[in-house]
C-alpha cells in the first residue's frame, strides 16, 4: 500500500519457527544479502517463553495456539510435577538425572507412557533440543542461525527500541523520511499483558544458573549487536551493559 515502508518492500521472506521446522532457513539465507532481524537478550527472552508458555498464563493470556498446546500431554505435567516457576525451572537444570521422575498419562497423541525426568526435561529444553513444552525456547538463536554465512549483512532491530530501530533501518535503505511508528500509548496498549497468575520469581541464583545454559545464545547475541549496520557505538554500549547486568560472568567470558 502507499503507507508500506521501503524496508518492508525490500523484505522478501518473513522467517519464523515455521520456517525453522522446514528447514528452510537455509535456502532462505542463501538467496538473500542482507538479514533483518529482531532480538532482545537471551536471558529476557527465555523467562518471556517461559511464563507465556506456562498454563495458568496460556488460560489468561489465551494464545492463537493455545489449544494445540493444551494437546500436547508433556506440557501441562511439565510445568505442573517439574518447575512450577521460573526459579524451579533453574533448580531442575541443577537436579541430577533421576533425581525427579515421573510418568505422563498416554494421551492420543502419545501411544506409551512418558517418563519425564526433570533435570534432563529442562536441560533439552534451555539447550533447544524439546519442541514441545516451551515451544518458542526450541529456537533460540543458535537455531536460527546456525545456517547463517558469515558474509550477510545484518539489521538488528532490538525489542526494547523496536520502533526506533526500524526508523533507522528505513532511513538506511532509502526511505526519503522518518517512517510513521505507533505512539509511546498506542505501544504500551499493544504489548499490555496485565497481570498474570505466574511471574518470573527468578532469584540471583537462578539467573546465573540460566545465563550458565544460554552461552551459546549470548555469544551468538553479542556477535550480532557487534556486526549490526544499523547500531551506533553507543547503542551496543547500552545494549551489553544491559546484558552485563543480567549475565555478568557470561558476558565477561565472552567479550
Amino acid at each position: 500500500g502507499k503507507d508500506e515502508t521501503i524496508a518492508s518492500k525490500r523484505i522478501k521472506y518473513y522467517l519464523h519457527t515455521p520456517a525453522a521446522k522446514r528447514g528452510k532457513l537455509e535456502w532462505a539465507y542463501n538467496h538473500t544479502t542482507s538479514i533483518v532481524m529482531v532480538g532482545r537478550n537471551p536471558l529476557e527472552r527465555f523467562v518471556s517463553a517461559f511464563l507465556v508458555t506456562h498454563p495458568k498464563n496460556v488460560e489468561v493470556l489465551k494464545p492463537p495456539n493455545w489449544y494445540a498446546v493444551k494437546k500436547v500431554p508433556i506440557h501441562d505435567a511439565a510445568f505442573e510435577d517439574c518447575f512450577p516457576n521460573i526459579e524451579e525451572f533453574a533448580r531442575c537444570l541443577n537436579q541430577r538425572r533421576g533425581q525427579n521422575v515421573y510418568n505422563v498419562t498416554a494421551t492420543e497423541l502419545h501411544h506409551k507412557s512418558i517418563t519425564m525426568d526433570c533435570a534432563e526435561l529442562s536441560r533439552d529444553i534451555i539447550l533447544q533440543k524439546e519442541p514441545f513444552v516451551i515451544p518458542h525456547a526450541r529456537w533460540g538463536y543458535r537455531s536460527f542461525l546456525k545456517p547463517l554465512p558469515s558474509n550477510k549483512e545484518v539489521f538488528f532491530i532490538r525489542t526494547k527500541y523496536l520502533w526506533e530501530d526500524w526508523v533507522v533501518v528505513n532511513n538506511m535503505l532509502g526511505s526519503p523520511h522518518n517512517v510513521t511508528v505507533p505512539n509511546s500509548d498506542e505501544t504500551k496498549k499493544l504489548n499490555a499483558r496485565g497481570e498474570l497468575p505466574i511471574e518470573s520469581n527468578l532469584s540471583d541464583e537462578g539467573r546465573t544458573t540460566i545465563c550458565h545454559f544460554l552461552k551459546g545464545d549470548i555469544q551468538i547475541y553479542i556477535s550480532f549487536l557487534n556486526n549490526a549496520v544499523n547500531l551506533s557505538d553507543e547503542d551496543v554500549r547500552v545494549a551489553l551493559q544491559e546484558l552485563q547486568e543480567s549475565c555478568p560472568e557470561i558476558v565477561q567470558s565472552s567479550l
